[in-house]
């Protein structure tokens, strides 16, 4: 099977000039194409398949298997990291179609195979055309298989609207997750605040030593109630609260050197 891909490749004049390899296709797992087609393109794997067809790759005008407007050598053809390169021989209309700027991109033609997750692994390449819109979905069939290919405009819609459907769900999905953090965050806050209050209520209660509330704090749950429950006897023993509040009302009325004295 063959299909287009639609992975634009700005072409200039100036790579035959200089003698310097073209791109011809991107390289690796899920390239993505303008129409949201997805491909798999194994450099090393693509250049070897189609080294083995043993004949020029052709260049021809909006993948159209007709007069050639040039040849990308097969044995120039070379995996790279970002992709597929090769040198290109145009031939005269070829060369006067760029030059004059009446096409400027190129899209490769590969030949695929259908994985069951949608991918396309893309096995050789066919063709490269010399295109100026090559995310027209209704030219991106060549004339070569296409008995094969499934509805392109089909296709094109299904896409379309799972993409949509995608992308919703993903924007619904993270409003959820922002919204759960959110609830987390105020969740344990309030449980904060309650555990704060459980404390310093039994200080002011005199069932909790005020140099205990650090080791009260750093307590959760069961835990922190026997904590404070056993802590109701030593607050007793320690805390006189008849004795306390004797303190309280005589306090203004000590002298301090007499406060002094008493530890005060």
């Amino acid at each position: 099977m063959i299909e287009r891909q639609t992975y634009l490749v700005k072409l200039e004049l100036n790579s035959e000039q200089t003698n310097e390899k073209i791109k011809i296709s991107p390289a690796g797992l899920n390239v993505l194409g303008y129409d949201g087609r997805v491909f798999n393109i194994d450099a090393n794997f693509v250049v070897s398949n189609t080294r083995a067809q043993g004949v020029d790759i052709l260049l021809d005008k909006d993948h159209y298997d007709g007069e050639a407007m040039g040849w990308f050598d097969i044995n120039s053809l070379e995996a790279r990291d970002d992709g597929i390169y090769a040198n290109l021989e145009f031939t005269k209309i070829g060369k006067e179609l760029v030059s004059e700027k009446l096409y400027r991109y190129i899209s490769p033609a590969f030949e695929v195979n259908y994985r069951d997750s949608g991918v396309r692994e893309v096995v050789r390449i066919a063709s490269v055309g010399l295109v100026n819109r090559p995310n027209l979905l209704n030219k991106s069939l060549n004339n070569k298989g296409d008995e094969d290919m499934p509805n392109n405009t089909q296709e094109q819609a299904k896409i379309a609207e799972l993409t949509e459907q995608n992308s919703s769900l993903l924007a619904e999905l993270n409003d959820l997750k922002t919204q759960n953090e959110q609830l987390k965050a105020a969740l344990k806050q309030s449980e904060e605040n309650a555990k704060t209050e459980k404390i310093e209520a039994a200080i002011k209660n005199g069932e909790l030593l005020p140099n205990r509330k650090e080791m009260a704090m750093a307590l959760e749950g069961n835990a922190l109630n026997s904590f404070l429950e056993v802590s109701k006897a030593e607050a007793a023993s320690v805390l006189k609260k008849s004795e306390l509040d004797l303190n309280k009302k005589q306090d203004d009325d000590i002298h301090p050197d007499v406060k002094a004295q008493l530890g005060l």
